[in-house]
């Protein structure tokens, strides 16, 4: 090994790690075994917690490690942050309960529809798509909405949807 090499390898090895914890495993656990690498819910928190103040810093700190811990509306709304766009039926799902959460039910329905066109039978963007025409004040869409939602429903979500057609029904 040449002296700039040796050199070199001692930077690299008094480097400080990054601060971020790592998972531990539980007690008679083998470390290493895939229930030892999941995250406790304190490090995703934590996680969370840092996005909301420095995203950037967070990111340069955590990586990506913990994003997809997080709860999809929150990576959403990262994603949109980040400038990345929804793929596939369940990405413009999240965007739709983003938005409905948001209270914006018009954008809502919009990426419910786009999430019902690239899956048409995709149970929950149906049933959300009906709440949200509903709130939007579109009642008439809603009703058929339902009717569709009903169709893909199983027994208790059916039970559930007949009795929400009957109240806004009356």
């Amino acid at each position: 090994m040449t002296e700039n090499e040796i050199k070199n390898a001692s930077e690299v090895q008094s480097t400080p790690e990054p601060a971020a914890a790592a998972p531990v495993a539980e007690a008679g656990q083998e470390v290493g075994s895939p229930a030892s690498l999941t995250f406790s819910d304190d490090l995703v928190g934590r996680f969370q917690e840092a996005l909301d103040g420095e995203d950037k810093a967070t990111y340069r700190q955590w990586g990506l490690a913990l994003y997809h811990s997080i709860p999809d509306e929150k990576a959403h709304a990262e994603a949109s942050k980040l400038g990345l766009e929804p793929r596939g039926a369940l990405g413009h799902y999240n965007v739709g309960c983003t938005q409905a959460s948001a209270g914006n039910f018009k954008d809502a329905c919009g990426a419910f529809e786009k999430s019902l066109e690239l899956d048409p039978s995709f149970f929950e963007a149906k049933y959300n798509l009906a709440l949200a025409k509903e709130e939007a004040g579109d009642a008439e869409a809603a009703r058929v909405l339902w009717a569709e939602a009903l169709e893909l429903a199983d027994e208790e979500e059916g039970t559930a949807i007949r009795q929400h057609i009957t109240e806004i029904s009356a």
